[in-house]
């Protein structure tokens, strides 16, 4: 008769460090997320005209992020006020719009240190859909590695965002909305992703010609 494999030994001290150094990349995510919802806010202001203490009501009056999105997309095609960073703009929401998906499976996956020794993160901490089903579940779940990605990719979005933000530029270079268009655009389609986007770069629509 086989005996049983023993279950692998828990090192105490190496999880909790991992768990801290999870917990550590989780929360500055978020935080990041934050700033980037905090920068569109400003963006829906300066679409509409409002004052940042009614612009900043309106846009936060919905506590899901699709129909911020909604908002600002419904303020850029309204408005005269945005001149030459309306396509530049867009591009900012759509990627926003695809890196929403990360936030939500941030927000709402559940933590899991995973022991299972065939998958390719054992000993790691995960976060992912609360129903896991199978080991590939894990694998394909929230990682530390992915949270680290992650923060460099919203960050880097809010920044271009902020960047050609209208205000104060006393410190701040000549800046181009359509370069600026081009570094969003390059951003990795998938905020958890290393590789930058190199798929062409749609260019904006043409102003109708108006005949004499």
């Amino acid at each position: 008769m086989s005996e049983n494999p023993l279950p692998p030994t828990i090192d105490i001290d190496a999880q909790l460090k991992a768990q801290n150094e999870f917990e550590a990349a989780f929360g500055r995510a978020m935080l990041q997320w934050a700033e980037l919802e905090n920068v569109l806010g400003l963006w829906f202001c300066v679409a509409t005209g409002m004052s940042e203490h009614m612009g900043r009501a309106i846009f936060y009056s919905t506590t899901s992020f699709r129909p911020k999105l909604d908002l600002l997309y419904a303020a850029i095609d309204a408005t005269d006020n945005l001149a030459d960073t309306k396509h530049f703009l867009k591009s900012v929401l759509s990627k926003s719009r695809k890196y929403s998906t990360f936030r939500n499976a941030m927000a709402h996956g559940h933590v899991h240190y995973n022991m299972i020794q065939e998958t390719a993160t054992y000993r790691q901490f995960v976060l992912s859909d609360g129903a896991i089903k199978s080991a590939e579940d894990l694998d394909g779940g929230i990682t530390y590695s992915k949270l680290i990605i992650a923060i460099s990719n919203i960050t880097d979005l809010a920044t271009l965002s902020l960047d050609i933000l209208p205000g104060p530029r006393q410190s701040r270079p000549e800046i181009s909305p359509e370069e600026h268009r081009l570094r969003v655009h390059r951003l990795p389609t998938e905020a958890w992703s290393d590789q930058p986007n190199l798929n062409h770069l749609p260019q904006p629509p043409r102003a109708p010609s108006v005949r004499t």
